[in-house]
Order: C-alpha cells, then structure tokens, then sequence
C-alpha cells in the first residue's frame, strides 16, 4: 500500500532535512541551536524564522544570555547597515 500524500509536503520535507542533519551534525542539541541562531542572523532571516527555534533552544537549555551573546558574536561580523 502506497503512503498517502501529505497535506503538508513541504514541511514534511523540511522536518525530513532537519532530522538528517541533526542525525549527521554531530553537534550537542545545544550547540546545533547556537549555530542555526547564528546562520539566522547571517541570513537576515525572516522574525518567524527565529521563532521556529525557541522550543528547540528552551529544551536545548539554550539560556537568555547565550543568545544575546550569539547576536552579539555574529554582529559584529556582518557588514553594517550604513556603509
């Protein structure tokens, strides 16, 4: 019997891409929430893009003060709005 299509073929995809690269990372679950904060800022990722990870980051034990140290980290590194 063939699986049913998905209502959601895109998320089911996506959710099928984050697991195979959790699975294959090799990274803590709170070192992967670090990172993927990180690549959202370098990205300038969309705010629900951010929101996507805040229960990941809050089982992950990710703290307040980590993220605000990640902004930070990645800021500075990104070229500045004004030049």
């Amino acid at each position: 019997m063939a699986d049913e299509p998905s209502e959601v073929p895109v998320l089911d995809t996506l959710a099928a891409m984050t697991a195979e690269s959790i699975a294959r990372c090799g990274l803590d679950a709170n070192s992967l929430i670090a990172a993927r904060i990180a690549a959202l800022v370098a990205v300038d990722a969309p705010a629900v893009s951010y929101l996507a990870h805040v229960g990941p980051a809050m089982e992950a034990g990710v703290t307040v003060e980590q993220v605000q140290g990640i902004l930070v980290a990645v800021e500075a590194e990104l070229p500045s709005a004004e030049a």
